[in-house]
């Protein structure tokens, strides 16, 4: 984490305007037809791997502490971007994507605070 943190303010709004941006393009964009059985899985790994990606970044800009705020933003943005596709004649609203969104915010929190955590159990153990 600590590298992260020598970049300046301004890098940090610029790649953070960038992947808000590119989070818009990809859930509006039009998918191309794939006659693959397997499409399913690929559009949810898709969202998985873009908001695990998206997460891991702000979750690395912020102090710890600020962890919650970027779960609630992360996962209203994604519900957000859902809402939105509803507006275009080539994509739809899907309970799945949102949770594969959400299962990518959380799969990231876990990366990255999984010390955190682990020292949290062991101490609730401990007592």
């Amino acid at each position: 984490m600590p590298g992260v943190f020598r970049f300046g303010i301004f890098f940090k709004i610029v790649v953070s305007f960038f992947i808000v941006l590119m989070g818009i393009y990809l859930h509006l964009m039009q998918v191309p037809d794939v006659d693959i059985e397997t499409s399913l899985s690929i559009d949810k790994l898709a969202h998985l791997a873009f908001f695990y990606i998206a997460s891991l970044w702000f979750f690395l800009i912020v102090r710890p502490d600020q962890a919650v705020v970027i779960i609630i933003l992360m996962t209203v943005y994604a519900f957000s971007l859902e809402l939105l596709q509803m507006t275009t004649l080539h994509r739809t609203f899907e309970w799945l994507d949102w949770f594969a969104d959400t299962l990518g915010i959380f799969l990231s929190f876990i990366h990255v605070f999984k010390k955190d955590i682990l020292n949290k159990i062991k101490s609730t153990k401990a007592c």
